[in-house]
């Protein structure tokens, strides 16, 4: 049975994952890495479901996407990033499934796309 934090290091000795476990499930933190040691992912689990806030990273440290879990099923609002810091992707989940506006950017900050969806499904088409 696997209880406590596990940690990976790769070749060159950085760490590379660290996670926590609780009776063999994914319980609490779990951070990824690149090779060079900075963040890539930062993420929470319950019972071996993501649960919480999760941070995905470029290898350059910027932010890439914000997103929110509730029982390993996305909820809430989700982010995307440009590597400049930039709004790239706004969108909304319900359960896992798209929900509402769903709006991408050009760099400049335009928009590009605007959708809207119900339960997953497009209502555009």
């Amino acid at each position: 049975m696997v209880d406590g934090k596990h940690q990976l290091f790769g070749p060159n000795g950085k760490l590379i994952l660290l996670e926590e476990y609780k009776e063999d499930k994914l319980n609490g933190t779990r951070e990824i890495y690149y090779r060079e040691g900075k963040a890539s992912s930062h993420e929470n689990y319950k019972d071996d479901k993501l649960e919480g806030s999760r941070r995905l990273y470029y290898e350059s440290g910027q932010i890439l996407y914000e997103e929110f879990y509730v029982n390993g099923k996305l909820e809430g609002q989700r982010k995307g990033y440009f590597e400049d810091g930039s709004l790239y992707l706004q969108e909304n989940y319900h359960n896992g499934l798209l929900e509402g506006k769903r709006t991408l950017f050009h760099k400049n900050g335009q928009i590009k796309i605007r959708e809207n969806y119900k339960e997953g499904i497009s209502s555009n088409e």
